[in-house]
């Protein structure tokens, strides 16, 4: 047996509140809270025979606060920062962390015209690191010539948290009806090498990072009419 034909389609509820003002002529802040209330979850079946049902449940609870900025007339920038928590229940056995909760995530943006034609922009990000199922030993299994891994608690721990500083330059010229550009992108400009996985040695007593992208430069032209 597949699936299950009586698996019925998971439900959700959605709830915000915010509020948003401006100080001044130059800074605008919202603040909003927010909530999800998830039924119907499907999850594996812990009935003999039955490989999905709807026996989960979840909710999804937090604030965020941003502020657009308008220092100059040659300048902006943006901030942003959420506090959430992601969690499920499977089955009434308690709460525990979904695979993709972020407690914290930051984002602080600028840009600056420094002359005419020239443009200097950056991006940093930081984000919470994702919860994972940590491995705490491996069992050797004679009959099969190998070890299995031993597991700890489901999502009972965390990838390194992310962070990443983009930057980038552009000079621009008019040209009859349109513009050309010129730009100098720099990704990941601290080479900051982020967390996108673990790998274990041959009997789990080891384990290694595996890096996402390092720095990356590239040079493009970018024509608009």
């Amino acid at each position: 047996m597949l699936g299950n034909p009586h698996l019925g389609p998971a439900r959700a509820q959605h709830y915000s509140l915010g509020v948003e003002q401006e100080v001044g002529e130059r800074v605008k802040v919202t603040v909003e809270g927010f909530y999800k209330r998830l039924q119907h979850v499907i999850v594996n079946s812990a009935v003999p025979g039955e490989n999905l049902n709807n026996d989960g449940i979840g909710r999804i609870y937090g604030g965020e606060a941003s502020a657009k900025l308008r220092p100059t007339v040659k300048s902006s920038g943006f901030l942003s920062y959420t506090l959430s928590r992601s969690e499920r229940n499977d089955h009434g056995d308690g709460w525990r962390l979904f695979n993709w909760d972020q407690t914290h995530i930051l984002t602080v943006a600028g840009a600056y015209r420094v002359a005419r034609s020239w443009d200097l922009s950056a991006t940093f990000r930081y984000v919470t690191g994702n919860p994972t199922t940590p491995v705490v030993g491996g069992v050797y299994d004679a009959r099969r010539d190998l070890y299995t891994p031993v597991y700890g608690g489901v999502n009972s721990a965390r990838s390194a948290a992310f962070s990443r500083l983009d930057l980038r330059v552009e000079k621009s010229w008019q040209v009859r009806s349109g513009s050309i550009a010129a730009y100098l992108d720099v990704q990941n400009a601290l080479n900051r090498k982020n967390e996108e996985g673990r790998a274990y040695n041959f009997d789990y007593s080891q384990v290694g990072v595996v890096s996402g992208l390092p720095l990356i430069p590239s040079v493009g032209v970018r024509g608009e009419l």
